[in-house]
């Protein structure tokens, strides 16, 4: 573990908790051993459940008539839902305080109703009668891998009432799931927060990132270059020794096959091909490549080490360049292919991150609609050129700044992932009893 994230805990849980002093087998599998004096009770004991019910359609609006209607986990919020729907008749509600589990894919999901809903089949409700609220809320959040591995459906995943009603559950005495909760909405909180501040730093981090490309393709490496106005209007002003021009002039540009699932001729062939789902931002995914037939005649869709990938739907500009993760790999009609006549590559790509991320692309793609970044729009589009010396000074440049705030970002998204594990396994233990919190709260 990196001493930054050793760093993280400390901050959270400075010193190793405790257990009890003696245990017992709960005769769960998933619970475990519990402590003396602590037992196990089935769910329905202990609160009021109540399973949601969808209203008929012509019952529900988005327009405030009625009372608000959540049909699912879609609903949910990071505490409490946020409803899209309305319903005037309704068959099942929930009250205010009561704990909403989710039923459907994804089971397990939990929130608080801050207000009285209908609820739809998706959802169940939780009143806790003899149950702490909060204990309920941490023990639900602590079984969803169990309520996970029980879900069944042809469709779609979902447990049924009888799954809930007869989920077992350590009981011990109110007071101490006080105290339980107590502890664990504390330390929860410090580990939210902190979890909160990283995702924040990474925002900043990639805009941090996304402004370093920008301001090296439009305005070059020397800041100290004479300056004049480019006449595009994402680019504003440039070096005064850049061109402007389409990128057809210095680049090939090359639209992929439509699909063909059947062979037509004797002469055709299957071959591995990609999809706009294949390009991410920067890399290509290979793990679920297709294949489909093709022929002799279209050997040109055959890609090379070096090709830049642009989505032409989709995700509209999205880009990446491949190498060759993938032997006699071609490319659908999803995609635009580009290679270099006389001009780099790797430029190209971060400047067209640049224009992607200026909102350019999607403008010119019309994004409001069905949005296709034809190769027409691509070899149209007039970009800035540096000479290919500077060009390529520029992507070195890019890709030394960019892995390296790569690798920070890597490191921050790997310790919020292990804080997320270290939550979900810390709210386990304290609801089971794996260890002792009692002299952790008043």
């Amino acid at each position: 573990m990196s001493e930054e994230i050793t760093k993280d805990f400390k901050r959270i849980a400075p010193k190793r908790w405790k257990r009890y002093p003696r245990y017992k087998d709960s005769g769960v599998e998933w619970i475990g051993e519990i402590p003396e004096g602590w037992g196990v009770e089935k769910l329905k004991y202990l609160a009021v459940i109540t399973m949601g019910q969808s209203p008929n359609s012509e019952n529900c609006n988005t327009s405030g008539k009625g009372i608000p209607f959540l049909q699912g986990n879609a609903d949910f919020g990071p505490i409490h839902p946020t409803a899209n729907n309305f319903c005037t008749s309704f068959q099942k509600t929930t009250k205010a305080g009561e704990v909403l589990l989710s039923v459907r894919a994804p089971v397990g999901e939990v929130n608080i109703a801050d207000q009285e809903y209908a609820i739809g089949r998706g959802l169940c409700s939780l009143d806790p009668v003899k149950l702490n609220r909060d204990y309920l809320v941490y023990f639900l959040q602590s079984c969803r891998p169990f309520l996970m591995s029980i879900s069944t459906g042809s469709t779609f995943d979902a447990i049924s009432v009888s799954d809930v009603r007869e989920l077992m559950l350590p009981s011990t005495q109110n007071e101490e799931q006080e105290r339980i909760s107590r502890f664990l909405n504390r330390v929860i909180f410090k580990t939210d927060t902190l979890i909160s501040k990283k995702q924040r730093l990474i925002e900043l981090l990639k805009e941090k990132r996304a402004a370093i490309i920008a301001r090296a393709v439009t305005k070059g490496l020397n800041p100290s270059a004479p300056m004049k106005d480019s006449g595009v209007e994402w680019i504003g002003e440039m070096p005064k020794h850049w061109n402007i021009g389409l990128i057809k002039q210095g680049y090939q540009v090359t639209l992929g096959k439509m699909l063909q699932p059947n062979k037509r001729s004797e002469n055709d062939f299957e071959a591995p091909y990609l999809r706009s789902a294949n390009i991410q931002d920067g890399f290509v995914d290979t793990s679920e490549i297709k294949t489909m037939y093709f022929n002799k005649s279209e050997d040109h869709l055959l890609l090379e080490e070096g090709d830049l990938l642009v989505c032409e739907g989709g995700d509209v500009g999205r880009a990446a360049i491949w190498s060759n993760q993938v032997s006699n790999c071609r490319f659908q009609n999803s995609i635009n292919r580009i290679r270099s006549k006389t001009n780099s590559v790797r430029y190209l790509f971060y400047l067209l991150k640049a224009s992607k991320r200026s909102g350019f692309i999607d403008f010119l793609c019309n994004r409001a609609t069905i949005s296709h970044f034809t190769a027409e729009k691509v070899k149209g589009l007039r970009i800035v050129y540096p000479d290919m010396t500077e060009q390529l000074k520029i992507a070195n440049y890019l890709d030394k700044e960019t892995s390296r705030m790569n690798s920070f970002i890597s490191k921050i998204e790997k310790s919020i992932e292990l804080l997320k594990e270290y939550r979900s396994a810390l709210i386990t233990a304290a609801v089971t009893g794996k260890i002792d919190v009692r002299e952790e709260v008043p």
